[in-house]
């Protein structure tokens, strides 16, 4: 598992915080900018540099 190590704690809060991003990908308007935005905070947040490096180039792990 990708967090391993993570305390449960704070997992729970990761979670908390990336479940608004489907939200923003079911708007009817554009909200990529505030998706992107969203996401670099929480990366940031809990240190996951890594998943906004493949955001931004596109790639998507299996």
């Amino acid at each position: 598992m990708a967090f391993e190590g993570m305390p449960s704690e704070q997992l729970a809060y990761f979670f908390d915080d990336i479940e608004y991003l489907p939200a923003l990908m079911l708007e009817e308007r554009n909200a990529d900018e505030q998706f992107s935005g969203y996401l670099e905070e929480i990366c940031k947040k809990f240190n996951c540099s890594h998943i906004c490096s493949q955001y931004r180039s596109g790639v998507v792990s299996p």
